[in-house]
């Protein structure tokens, strides 16, 4: 007597794929920035920065020129990597992004300390998204910010 394999739910399958595909995600991404760490000296844990749940990453500068982005920026907002690179994150803001936020961003980023913000930004087609960022910045062992990472969040 033959018997047959059950049929399987393809959205509990396609849950695992996009598990496993997270999971992959998430170790480049840690790779990406271990290299960032000992080419620069950062004093941190990563494993603890990254712990959070995210959909994008952003390292900038201290200037806040973005230097690299996660596939999950792209994911998010439509633009690659090579659009991002050497713009400021602020090219995500538009005609609706709160002055009030753009204001307190400014002055927490001036801080030098971590804070989560919930900004207004727009996708490469003008869609309007809400986004948690929570800004992280890196120092050295010098203790010298030398740059800053945004752990980002969509809203839905």
């Amino acid at each position: 007597m033959k018997t047959e394999a059950p049929l399987l739910c393809w959205d509990i399958f396609s849950t695992r794929i996009h598990d496993i595909a997270r999971k992959h995600s998430r170790i480049h991404d840690l790779a990406v920035l271990r290299d960032y760490q000992e080419q620069f000296g950062w004093n941190i844990s990563l494993e603890t920065l990254l712990n959070p749940r995210y959909d994008a990453l952003v390292l900038t500068d201290t200037d806040q020129v973005i230097l690299w982005v996660n596939q999950g920026f792209q994911d998010m907002t439509g633009y690659s990597k090579a659009d991002a690179l050497g713009r400021k994150p602020s090219f995500l803001q538009g005609k609706n992004t709160s002055s009030r936020t753009k204001n307190s961003f400014s002055q927490k980023l001036a801080n030098n300390t971590s804070f989560t913000e919930i900004v207004l930004n727009y996708r490469k087609d003008n869609e309007e998204y809400l986004c948690e960022i929570t800004v992280l910045p890196i120092q050295n062992h010098d203790n010298d910010t030398t740059h800053l990472l945004a752990l980002e969040k969509e809203i839905l």
